[in-house]
């Protein structure tokens, strides 16, 4: 046990779904120089509640965060009823997460990685909110069928993947190719239709 309260990088990786006590252990576990993988997921309690309350308890290290994971439930969960289909999972938590850090005036300082897990059944509107700079450290992006406004914030990207469904009649190249230009830095590529 004292191994495990003394070993700070056992304590860093923080989700949407914890319960706010777990969190608050967590980053006090965590110490004052760690840093942290952030997962934030679209599922029932953000639809109903959003996520301003894990976004408060995580505060304090948001400047820590290297690694954020965004993710959402797969269409099914619905109960195939369409008219209470949410759609936007995750560019809705993106969006969210964006005002929150502009109203707070926060940046992602030591984010590295940026992985959007979006469902290849969802539809996405490209309203993100992406004009706020939050970060510049970013060196790697991992999207899946879901690519954010160009901005910014890309700068500084060198490594890339993206995933797509080809096989989507809706689906076309243009906004990956109106994305690329917001990554002068890329150094490596890869796609995955």
């Amino acid at each position: 046990r004292t191994i495990a309260l003394e070993t700070c990088g056992l304590w860093t990786i923080l989700h949407s779904c914890d319960a706010p006590h777990q969190l608050e252990t967590f980053i006090a576990r965590a110490g004052s120089k760690e840093e942290f993988l952030a997962f934030i997921h679209y599922g029932h309690r953000a639809i109903a509640s959003g996520i301003s309350q894990f976004m408060s308890l995580c505060r304090p290290v948001i400047s820590r965060w290297k690694a954020l994971t965004l993710t959402q439930d797969d269409q099914d969960w619905y109960n195939g009823d369409l008219a209470q289909r949410h759609y936007g999972g995750v560019e809705n938590i993106l969006k969210e997460l964006l005002v929150y850090l502009s109203r707070k005036n926060l940046r992602l300082l030591a984010l590295k990685e940026l992985d959007v897990r979006g469902h290849r059944e969802d539809r996405y509107y490209g309203e993100d909110g992406g004009g706020y700079e939050w970060g510049s450290s970013l060196r790697t992006c991992r999207l899946s069928y879901f690519l954010p406004d160009p901005s910014s914030n890309f700068f500084s990207v060198t490594t890339f993947f993206f995933t797509q469904d080809a096989g989507d009649p809706e689906f076309t190249l243009g906004p990956l190719l109106e994305f690329l230009p917001s990554m002068p830095n890329l150094a490596t590529l890869g796609l995955e239709l």
